[in-house]
């Protein structure tokens, strides 16, 4: 299109918005601006960093979910940037980490969660009502932007511009004068307060054209990740409708943290009526691997093998057992406290014991995932030392060593198990004497080669065949 048409368009457009719509905050919209948050992304040395906004999605205690743009974390296919941190526009003068816990490639969303935004601040955040996909989008519609820095918190008003996006009728084109930089993941309400889109940014920043997500398209597949989306009302929505763009993540899929240059894969929610954990059916297994079925509702990444000593000393700055050969060895003679530490600084957790199982078993209800001898390093095949990461077949989502080599803490307080279905559990919800291991070592017998087997150990000691891997 010519330039000057553009202009041209453009300009009737804003007109056209500015005579028909009053000001937003007239119509008492300044309600949803408290569902808004500033997103800022640091990069690495070198590169510029990155400022986003994105909206509350969930709230579940002292955390906060939050949709926003894909693409302000990801610098390239695999390649992401996990410094996040967001700005609640109900509380301006705190800063929350923040961590990506999913996203879709196709939709150029993502979910972020927050942990410890105090509870008169959650208690606080508007619930979104969404815009049934039987109102159709109409050309010159007015729509308004929530986002921007959290200085100013602009709320700027654009006209639709095109009812999809090229040959994607999940999403639609807008122009309109104050949409810059810092606006991508924003929502975009409409005249009645209704949510309609997420902006994904300019198509052309001196013209103001930009792009956005239909909601309604999001849903199905934002639900197909686990994502909880307790502060949308869908109530006027009759019809949920399926977007023709399907998610590009499946179970295995890998990417690399730029923190440790690690290897993770994303192991996926398990389904609705959750998964066996404990004793495998006809196993042999100790009085603490009671079986009970466990929900997880979200997916996660998780390392591809056991925590590395090079990568270890890459991130914390030296190791205990840097004297050994190989920094392709699992790290070893780490605390729990040091395993958690190393797992915050590259963006993670240690995983809780119920993801470790889900994640080991990848699907399989037997006591291992195949041939033990191609799985893991035992007492009967590894000489009585630890052997390099990964050398072992994976099982089905790439997950390597999670059986042998070196044994692995996890997040949760030792206890038995509770006779009883769980969702998303974390363990006990008071300490106890010991910290849980998973996944047996090199010095193990065969017997204890099972993903249901369970270790204790006193988180302050260290071992020479302990150590660990992450999740996000």
């Amino acid at each position: 299109m010519n330039p000057h048409c553009r202009m041209a368009i453009r300009l009737a457009f804003l007109c056209l918005a500015m005579v028909l719509t009053p000001n937003a905050w007239s119509q008492g919209f300044e309600r949803f601006i408290d569902g808004v948050v500033e997103v800022e992304v640091r990069k690495r040395a070198g590169r510029p960093n990155e400022s986003g906004t994105g909206f509350v999605v969930s709230t579940d205690h002292g955390t906060i979910s939050v949709l926003t743009a894909r693409h302000l974390f990801f610098e390239g296919k695999d390649s992401f940037t996990d410094n996040i941190s967001v700005t609640l526009y109900l509380d301006k003068l705190h800063s929350h980490k923040a961590v990506l816990v999913t996203d879709s490639v196709n939709l150029d969303l993502a979910v972020l969660e927050s942990f410890g935004v105090p509870s008169f601040v959650s208690q606080q955040l508007p619930t979104f009502s969404v815009r049934s996909p039987n109102t159709p989008l109409s050309i010159g519609e007015p729509l308004y932007v929530y986002g921007g820095k959290a200085q100013s918190w602009r709320v700027p008003s654009v006209t639709i511009s095109g009812s999809k996006d090229g040959d994607r009728p999940d999403r639609f084109t807008f122009t309109g004068i104050g949409i810059r930089n810092g606006f991508s993941g924003a929502p975009l309400l409409d005249s009645s307060g209704r949510l309609v889109a997420v902006h994904l940014g300019l198509v052309e920043s001196d013209e103001s054209f930009g792009h956005a997500q239909r909601m309604t398209y999001a849903y199905g597949i934002l639900s197909d990740l686990g994502v909880t989306m307790n502060k949308l009302d869908f109530a006027d929505t009759t019809e949920v409708v399926k977007s023709p763009f399907t998610p590009q993540r499946k179970a295995g899929d890998a990417r690399v943290n730029e923190k440790d240059g690690l290897s993770y894969r994303w192991i996926p929610p398990t389904p609705p009526e959750g998964f066996l954990m404990g004793c495998s059916p006809g196993d042999r297994c100790y009085s603490d691997e009671t079986p009970h079925t466990v929900s997880l509702t979200k997916g996660f990444w998780m390392g591809e093998v056991e925590v590395t000593q090079g990568a270890y000393k890459e991130v914390m700055g030296g190791h205990k057992s840097s004297h050994d050969n190989g920094d392709d060895l699992p790290a070893k003679s780490v605390s729990w406290s040091e395993a958690l530490a190393y797992c915050v600084s590259t963006g993670g957790l240690l995983p809780t014991e119920a993801q470790w199982e889900w994640a080991a078993r990848a699907g399989t209800r037997g006591s291992t995932y195949g041939d033990l001898d191609k799985i893991a390093w035992y007492g009967a095949n590894s000489g009585s030392k630890r052997h390099p990461a990964g050398q072992k077949d994976p099982n089905a989502w790439g997950l390597r060593d999670m059986l042998g080599n070196v044994r692995e803490w996890v997040a949760d307080w030792y206890a038995p198990y509770p006779r009883r279905s769980e969702v998303d559990p974390t363990g006990p919800p008071t300490p106890t004497q010991y910290r849980t291991l998973r996944g047996g070592s090199w010095i193990n017998l065969a017997s204890i080669m099972r993903v249901s087997y369970r270790d204790r150990y006193d988180a302050r000691h260290l071992e020479d065949d302990i150590g660990f891997r992450c999740v996000e």
